[in-house]
């Protein structure tokens, strides 16, 4: 059992995504047989759910637990957060961007009772500083750059192993980096520990509106974004985290870049034909599949993670349509 109550759940695998009626032609032109990764049916609607309950362990274990946790985020790790703090009675801030979903929002303080404050997203980080220097007893928790979270995200990747034995590539959404970090280094250590196992690519993907990672990696030094400029409110941290770099940069294959209009073109075709429903983040890494962003995948096995799924219905209609 999990903190909170929530338990941490091994999510399906949808298999041969390329037969299923009205699929991208890309597919079936490559030869690419897909498999989707649904933590968009995880505990709390997304695999934040992983890294928190893992970190959350961490901080009730520790000879002082923390009286106050504040952080940021675009939704899904305030969602998170907030649930298993209101869970036990630890206060909860969140610094959130002003373009967060109103479902998100809501959660956050009505159902979990946390304080969420909004300000534009590039000055996220800013604000949280500012907070914890006037209250020092606040514990600050990174939304995506932490060791615990990373070993709770790398846990899909084991999954991903177990539930596709034959994967060649796996695509995976990149903000600050934590998902990317955790789930290709569960793959690379695992993959290679276990004798006759094929190589497995690891494939990372960003909105082009908020290249924090993808910048990182071509420099080999973290990027702060001077401007967010994509409605993909879950990849669009204002910098890449600095410890993921790290990992990315010794584990991962390659980062790619989508536009926004590609992820909102991939939501539709998840919703359409594949019955799924996922918020922008977790289209990003379809998106790059059948654009031809992911290379070398011509009659490769290839798993695409879907995020998360927390998006509402009047979200929905306004990026993909009635």
């Amino acid at each position: 059992d999990a903190p909170g109550g929530v338990r941490v759940r091994r999510t399906p695998m949808l298999s041969d995504c390329e037969t299923v009626t009205g699929a991208p032609e890309w597919l079936q032109k490559h030869s690419v047989r897909l498999g989707l990764k649904l933590e968009n049916m995880q505990a709390l609607g997304c695999f934040k759910t992983r890294g928190m309950v893992y970190k959350m362990h961490q901080l009730l274990a520790s000879d002082v637990p923390p009286s106050e946790l504040v952080s940021m985020s675009a939704g899904n790790f305030g969602r998170t957060m907030a649930h298993l703090c209101k869970a036990h009675g630890i206060p909860a801030v969140l610094f959130m961007p002003e373009t967060v979903p109103e479902e998100r929002l809501s959660y956050i303080r009505s159902q979990c009772g946390a304080t969420a404050m909004l300000a534009p997203g590039i000055e996220l980080a800013s604000r949280v500083q500012e907070y914890c220097k006037q209250h020092p007893e606040a514990h600050f928790a990174h939304p995506f750059d932490d060791e615990a979270l990373f070993a709770g995200y790398g846990s899909i990747g084991l999954e991903v192993l177990e539930q596709a034995p034959d994967v060649d590539v796996i695509v995976v959404p990149v903000g600050g980096g934590g998902l990317l970090a955790g789930i290709a280094t569960a793959v690379k250590v695992a993959a290679a520990a276990e004798p006759g196992r094929k190589a497995v690519r690891v494939v990372g993907v960003e909105p082009t509106g908020a290249a924090s990672m993808y910048e990182s990696v071509a420099s080999g030094e973290q990027h702060h974004l001077k401007e967010i400029t994509t409605f993909v409110n879950g990849l669009a941290p204002p910098f890449a985290g600095k410890t993921a770099l790290q990992y990315v940069l010794q584990y991962v294959d390659e980062c790619v870049l989508v536009s926004d209009n590609e992820i909102k073109d991939a939501m539709k075709v998840l919703f359409n034909q594949y019955k799924i429903v996922a918020e922008s983040a977790a289209a990003a890494a379809l998106a790059a599949l059948v654009t031809g962003k992911v290379k070398d995948v011509d009659g490769k096995n290839v798993v695409c993670v879907v995020s998360g799924g927390n998006i509402d219905v009047h979200e929905m209609m306004l990026h993909i349509g009635h």
